[in-house]
């Protein structure tokens, strides 16, 4: 690659089938798991409390996770993407990693571990860097100008672009990844 790519975009979350399915599959997914987990402790019996108790405590976190994004974060998040001959980069934006902050800083003020746990996983996610040997699949949606990259196991990064940089970014991306699984969709 002769050169990098550097861009900022606003990636907005209840608007974009990505980012609502990966919210739901965490939340749903825990809640499946949680279910297990109680189901085993509880020896099998009164199966119908336990599903009810998951089923409100799920709904729930939904209801507040999606009124959260829409609230505080305006629907929308900024991020930051670099592309070099290194690999992958992608920041959070400095709006919401002051957000991180001040939840880590409510949450230490008000002495609760959860607050100050989440806070501290957040910003441990605010920059993210893959290297280009780790991946092993790229799928290319340009109609929504996203780059997903994956290993052979799961998902590592989606790559948003801009309508001005999604031809130049997918032609890099593609560049960097000569023995990796191209898919165009």
């Amino acid at each position: 690659m002769s050169e990098g790519h550097e861009w900022r975009v606003d990636v907005p979350f209840l608007t974009n089938s990505s980012t609502v399915m990966d919210l739901l599959f965490v939340i749903i997914g825990s809640a499946v798991g949680l279910g297990v987990i109680l189901f085993l402790i509880m020896g099998g019996e009164d199966l119908f409390a336990i599903l009810e108790i998951l089923v409100l405590a799920t709904g729930a976190l939904i209801v507040l996770t999606f009124l959260v994004i829409g609230v505080v974060f305006l629907n929308s998040v900024e991020l930051v993407f670099k592309i070099d001959a290194e690999g992958v980069r992608c920041d959070l934006s400095e709006y919401a990693s002051n957000l991180n902050r001040l939840a880590w800083m409510v949450g230490s003020i008000s002495h609760r571990v959860n607050p100050v746990g989440s806070s501290f996983i957040a910003m441990s996610r605010e920059s993210t860097f893959t290297p280009w040997g780790d991946i092993r699949k790229a799928v290319f949606d340009g109609k929504k100008r996203v780059i997903s990259l994956s290993s052979a196991r799961r998902l590592l990064l989606r790559v948003y672009c801009t309508p001005q940089n999604y031809d130049n970014v997918a032609e890099a991306v593609e560049e960097m990844l000569p023995d990796a699984e191209l898919k165009r969709i």
